[in-house]
């Protein structure tokens, strides 16, 4: 049992760090990396090169692609923690991960697939994100550890990153 905890911990770990890598990588410019300094010369200075063209900043699109991602990864892995974790045995956990993890699956696989400006797909992976949060404390089972924490920490990745990405997104709509 404590093998599969270091698992899941591991998994989840993975996802946030993925996570807030897309997240930083679409929040701003790219950075270039600079050449090395040659070494002092005698010779005379040499001018200095003109300034490149700024890369283009990160799309709507290209930030949107990691996060449709990762709410899609976390809801396969709500799908597949009852079974993981082994609390498939209790009614109320089993069908609460499957079902919000399903749904939250099925909603990355809109936003994928989908091209648009408004943003519902991510509101609605932020409200199942909650359900997963509350289930535990609604359906009685906050007693079985396992699936308390899965949908705590699944729940509460599912809703932070759906929000970021509603925050983000509504910042650029304000600076356009």
């Amino acid at each position: 049992m404590k093998k599969r905890w270091f698992v899941v911990l591991g998994i989840a770990l993975f996802v946030v760090s993925l996570g807030s890598f897309a997240l930083c990588k679409g929040s701003g410019k790219k950075q270039k990396a600079e050449p090395a300094e040659e070494p002092k010369r005698d010779s005379a200075p040499v001018d200095p090169p003109a300034d490149l063209p700024a890369d283009p900043p990160v799309s709507a699109r290209e930030q949107a692609d990691a996060m449709f991602w990762l709410t899609g990864i976390l809801g396969l892995a709500l799908i597949a923690a009852p079974f993981v974790m082994a609390y498939s045995g209790t009614t109320p956990a089993l069908w609460t991960s499957v079902i919000v993890g399903v749904a939250v699956a099925l909603i990355s696989g809109i936003k994928a697939l989908i091209e648009d400006v408004v943003d519902w797909e991510y509101w609605i992976a932020g409200v199942l994100g909650l359900v997963a949060v509350v289930s535990p404390f609604v359906f009685q089972f906050r007693g079985l550890t396992p699936a308390f924490w899965s949908n705590l920490i699944l729940g509460m990745a599912v809703a932070l990153f759906a929000g970021y990405k509603i925050f983000a997104d509504n910042q650029q709509r304000v600076q356009a």
